[in-house]
């Protein structure tokens, strides 16, 4: 038995309909359990019982045994002077105020409804890919679409400390901050330090200095990525590195080491050349890249965007020095949703937040609601178990859902766990 158990218990009335009593006997009716609070003191606040025909008004405390009282002591904490009802498993012990005067109890180990009991114990202790998967084929799943626009919009909350700090670090240059984010995301995962590291070695108003030239912007990042000392004898490479040599002097610039960069196992389309030249023309074509992204009225407009094709160079390349069969590398439609989905909309709904600007959240969060699902292990295994997600909004959702909630077993933190835990 746990608290968080009780407390999930008591705050939704899963107590057997028999008349309940105090643990001296005194008639108990719950008018209302009070509201839960997360923070520090009581468990619960402006809850309304009726101990015989006295009305009380005040505050619930919730543990295991009435003894917890005294370990946790309360019994010399005044924000505790205003509990009129003691929940517990197991009465051990009586407890009073500060002032000495008792607190009335009620002990809910003979309310407790069997049924219920034998459900959490299920969920809890249930050692399959979901906890709840047992009863998902059974469940009203009236409730799924509103839980998942909600897990949602927690998946981007949560993204969101990150993209702050750094927009503080840079002290609210919010261009400046959506480069180095979007140079993650240009990593795909693989690369996602290193690309982080370069974007984090240049000033983006540097690079914008250089907006109508693509050659001093391929110079300038392809310089600063450490990759042109790899292949001295190429001809690009050379023309690269006098125009760099000339840049660098120039800004004082630092180039990172090239050994943070990996390609072993990559799929050539996802090398970190060509995502550093889409990068330097969607620059060349864009300009200030998240102003562009506020002025996009759609996804489509966002996809139009991302459309970025590598320069001519590498439609005979993937690495430079190395020649390769002619096909034009453009920024696929999978690796701009990838982009969009985990990059540009957290960054957009972020920015709504700190500028209160309702319009723009809602926007991010439609944004999503437009994109198509992502598919990958986590979206099909809830596929498999009856749960769909017909766009990026749910299927972000899911993964929300199976990270923060399914993983760490918050069942009565769940809609769904609660849904299942109150149903008959």
């Amino acid at each position: 038995m746990n608290e968080d158990f009780l407390k999930f218990v008591w705050k939704f009335g899963l107590l057997s309909p028999i008349p309940h009593f105090t643990v001296c006997g005194k008639k108990l009716q719950i008018i209302q359990p009070g509201i839960e609070n997360m923070d520090a003191g009581p468990d619960f606040s402006n809850a309304r019982i009726y101990i015989d025909d006295t009305l009380w008004a005040g505050n619930v405390e919730i543990h295991v045994k009435s003894s917890d009282w005294l370990k946790h002591q309360h019994n010399q904490n005044p924000s505790f002077n205003s509990v009129i009802l003691h929940v517990v498993y197991n009465y051990d012990s009586p407890v009073s105020r500060i002032n000495g005067d008792e607190i009335p109890a009620l002990e809910l180990k003979p309310y407790i409804i069997p049924e219920v009991h034998k459900k959490y114990r299920d969920l809890e202790q249930n050692k399959t890919w979901v906890p709840c998967a047992s009863y998902l084929k059974i469940l009203n799943k009236e409730i799924i679409p509103f839980w998942l626009e909600r897990l949602a919009i927690q998946r981007l909350e949560r993204k969101a400390s990150d993209i702050r700090a750094l927009v503080d670090y840079y002290n609210s240059d919010w261009e400046q901050a959506f480069f180095i984010i979007l140079g993650r995301a240009f990593g795909f995962r693989v690369n996602s330090q290193a690309f982080e590291a370069l974007n984090k070695s240049i000033s983006f108003n540097t690079l914008l200095r250089h907006q109508d030239d693509i050659s001093q912007l391929e110079a300038l990042l392809f310089g600063q990525s450490g990759l042109l000392d790899l292949q001295p004898n190429d001809p690009y490479v050379i023309f690269l590195q006098k125009e760099y040599k000339h840049l660098q002097t120039k800004y004082n610039l630092k180039p990172i080491d090239h050994f943070h960069w990996k390609l072993l196992r990559l799929r050539p389309v996802n090398f970190p050349t060509l995502r550093i030249s889409q990068l330097a023309v969607l620059i060349h074509n864009k300009g200030r890249l998240f102003d562009a992204v506020l002025n996009c009225d759609n996804t489509d407009d966002l996809f139009e965007m991302f459309k970025a094709q590598a320069t001519p160079y590498w439609n005979s390349h993937y690495v430079f020095g190395k020649t390769s069969s002619f096909k034009q590398k453009l920024l696929g439609n999978e690796a701009i949703l990838s982009v969009l989905i985990n990059t540009v909309i957290p960054f957009l709904f972020v920015y709504g937040k700190a500028r209160n600007l309702p319009d723009i959240q809602e926007r991010a969060i439609d944004f999503l609601s437009q994109l198509p699902a992502e598919h990958n292990t986590i979206t099909n295994h809830w596929s498999e178990l009856g749960i769909f997600s017909k766009d990026a909004l749910q299927s972000q959702a899911l993964l929300q859902l199976k990270s923060q909630y399914c993983d760490a077993k918050k069942c009565l933190n769940c809609q769904i766990g609660m849904k299942i835990l109150n149903q008959s």
